[in-house]
């Protein structure tokens, strides 16, 4: 499982701020996009880009919170610059999102997030599999992304243009996306707190 330093460790090894932290945060963002979207009362293409603007607002705060993240772990391994260029791609697209939405493209926004996802994944899965302390992450969190790609691809065909079914589905996933991390993030918490290696 993922270590639990941080770069903030002291000389004698105890992290001052485990590496679990940054990723509850990062679950927490991605989690009340994900209910958001569910919850949302606007209905169609247009519910689809009302929560399109959200999503935006949303990878662009986790955006910046994953590249501030990378940036401060840059001493724990190499996988830092996979998340820091996952947070880059993520600021980029936000803004990609919230171009298309402002166009009032439905459409248009369901493949610019498709081909977000696709990038983003493959660049959290190839920048920190090499590295054994985000390997853990990069295949969690790439994972499910491109696995959000292929069933929100899924269902854009078998449900053509029908935002009704897709909206809610992206929702699911965002949801669900965001409680596996958290999960994930717990798990490795305990995992540290029964090696002695961080505090809760």
């Amino acid at each position: 499982m993922a270590d639990a330093e941080d770069p903030g460790s002291t000389a004698g090894g105890r992290p001052r701020r485990p590496l679990w932290w940054w990723f509850i945060i990062h679950g927490a963002i991605i989690a009340a996009w994900g209910a958001f979207a569910l919850i949302s009362p606007i209905a169609d293409a247009p519910g689809w880009i009302f929560d399109g603007v959200g999503y935006a607002i949303t990878i662009l705060i986790g955006g910046v919170q994953l590249a501030i993240q990378g940036w401060s772990g840059r001493r724990l391994g190499p996988g830092w610059l996979g998340l820091v260029l996952a947070g880059l791609v993520g600021m980029l697209f936000g803004v990609a999102c919230f171009v298309a939405a402002g166009f009032g493209d439905a459409d248009g926004l369901f493949w610019v997030v498709i081909v977000f996802l696709l990038v983003d994944g493959a660049v959290v899965v190839a920048g920190t599999v090499r590295d054994p302390v985000y390997r853990f992450w990069g295949i969690l969190m790439g994972g499910i992304i491109e696995f959000a790609a292929v069933v929100l691809l899924v269902v854009y065909f078998v449900f053509p243009g029908d935002f009704n079914v897709i909206d809610p589905v992206f929702g699911s996933i965002g949801l669900l996306y965001g409680i596996a991390v958290i999960v994930g993030a717990l798990q490795v918490r305990d995992t540290a707190l029964r090696q002695g290696v961080a505090g809760p």
